[in-house]
């Protein structure tokens, strides 16, 4: 059982993580990121051409944590679900945008565009080999066996390619907005101090 001392604790954390994470700037980019995410799965667009992969692997740099960054994610996917409809592969769609949440924080610790497109890249490949296994384990058209599975895999290249594309789209239009903000946030930091930056 919980002492009196580390319940306190406890509920001091708790109070630090919820101003931490719902401060006023913190919390419309959180309300901004939910509405990119469902406005991207609701407006007309090819199929898996969207930009959840590119917000899952950069939701750590743009919100700051990898717990609010997870949270972030299921949320818009929930919110977006609850009106497009639930379906029998949403485990393995969600652990996929899971694992590129933990990608992304990977990708925090080191940016450069090389290793943000390799991501972006790595990021697809993984969904369409996680959400794709998925698909051949829930849908009995294919057969249960080696060559089932690679059937199922080569129906779904055009939606890798459109997966890709959309990744990689959105995917370098966040990587030079982040690259901008910290441009201009270095500029600021340079003005304070009264030193020249370009």
């Amino acid at each position: 059982m919980q002492t009196s001392i580390e319940r306190v604790r406890n509920i001091s954390e708790f109070k630090h993580w919820i101003s931490y994470h719902f401060s006023s700037t913190r919390f419309y980019a959180i309300l901004g990121f939910i509405f990119l995410g469902i406005i991207s799965r609701l407006l007309p667009h090819p199929p898996n051409f969207t930009a959840i992969n590119a917000l899952a692997l950069f939701s750590v740099s743009l919100l700051g944590g990898l717990r609010i960054s997870l949270f972030t994610v299921y949320l818009f996917m929930l919110l977006s679900n609850v009106i497009l409809g639930f379906h029998s592969n949403m485990f393995f769609v969600y652990s996929s945008f899971g694992l590129i949440v933990l990608m992304g924080n990977w990708l925090n610790l080191k940016q450069s565009l090389k290793r943000t497109i390799c991501f972006l890249i790595t990021s697809s490949l993984l969904f369409f080999v996680i959400t794709n296994f998925g698909v051949w384990l829930s849908i009995p058209f294919y057969p249960k066996t080696v060559a089932g599975l690679g059937l199922c895999y080569l129906a779904a290249i055009p939606f890798l390619v459109n997966e890709m594309m959309g990744t990689l789209l959105y995917g370098v239009i966040l990587f030079g907005w982040l690259v901008l903000a910290e441009h201009y946030h270095q500029g600021r930091v340079g003005r304070k101090a009264g030193v020249p930056f370009s």
